[in-house]
């Protein structure tokens, strides 16, 4: 696999439906990060920075995926310079997730009701 990538916001909902596992929100608030062929990453406002939601390709896997995860983090510190905060909310069960969040740089801070919640700062 390489690790040469290209992350970009993207408004193209018929592409991001075919990626996303949960409904789609059509909305400018929300930023929708694609690398074609790889995965998704959607942020959208959350208590005061922002939450992040991923999806990646299944053969998208360990430190690839960690390497592209910290490019959509990085893509959105750039572009959104008030944020200095952004959350992930993992199911417990999702180990791979659970580990490569870490991986990433994001800390644990808590579990509720089987979601594992961690944070990760500027």
């Amino acid at each position: 696999q390489s690790s040469c990538f290209v992350i970009e916001r993207t408004y193209d909902y018929r592409e991001i439906k075919k990626i996303a596992p949960w409904p789609v929100v059509i909305s400018i608030k929300i930023i929708y990060l694609i690398d074609r062929g790889s995965g998704l990453w959607v942020f959208h406002k959350h208590k005061d920075g922002m939450i992040c939601h991923v999806e990646m390709d299944k053969n998208c896997r360990g430190s690839e995926a960690v390497k592209k995860c910290k490019q959509a983090l990085q893509w959105i510190f750039d572009e959104f310079k008030e944020v200095n905060i952004v959350y992930a909310e993992i199911p417990k069960e999702n180990k791979p997730a659970c580990h490569n969040v870490v991986r990433v740089g994001f800390y644990f801070t808590h579990e509720e009701e089987n979601i594992r919640h961690y944070e990760v700062k500027r």
